[in-house]
């Protein structure tokens, strides 16, 4: 249904740039466009569908952010093997 609606658009919009003639032009790149637009807003819900989809069935691991002080820890603690390191 969607394929057909498409192909009826694109010939409503061929036979208004002809009729139209210049303005048809603009007309048909407004149309085109706001169809384009239309296909990536539908696209990007789709995928974010799928991703919610894929973590309820759990084949998302979910990666939590690392906090300033875990990476603080971690970096101290290299510092202070290699100090070590260079000490013996």
């Amino acid at each position: 249904m969607v394929k057909w609606g498409r192909v009826l658009i694109v010939l409503l919009v061929i036979g208004a740039s002809l009729y139209l003639g210049a303005y048809g032009i603009g007309l048909t790149g407004i149309i085109v466009l706001g169809l384009l637009l239309s296909i990536y807003f539908r696209t990007k819900a789709i995928e974010a569908d799928l991703q919610d989809i894929k973590r309820h069935l759990g084949l998302i691991k979910e990666e939590r952010p690392v906090s300033n002080e875990e990476i603080e820890a971690e970096l101290e603690r290299e510092m202070s093997a290699g100090a070590d390191g260079k000490k013996g």
